[in-house]
């Protein structure tokens, strides 16, 4: 069975987009935990 990894090449918009959407949704979380911890 084929993954998704090789149904997308590296350079493809889908491929920047995830990159781009993993990224920020890092930043968001790595946000929300420090407001949970400055809560705490």
């Amino acid at each position: 069975m084929m993954g998704l990894r090789d149904h997308i090449s590296e350079n493809s918009p889908l491929a920047e987009m995830i990159k781009m959407t993993g990224l920020r949704l890092d930043k968001i979380w790595s946000e929300m935990v420090k407001i949970i911890q400055s809560k705490a």
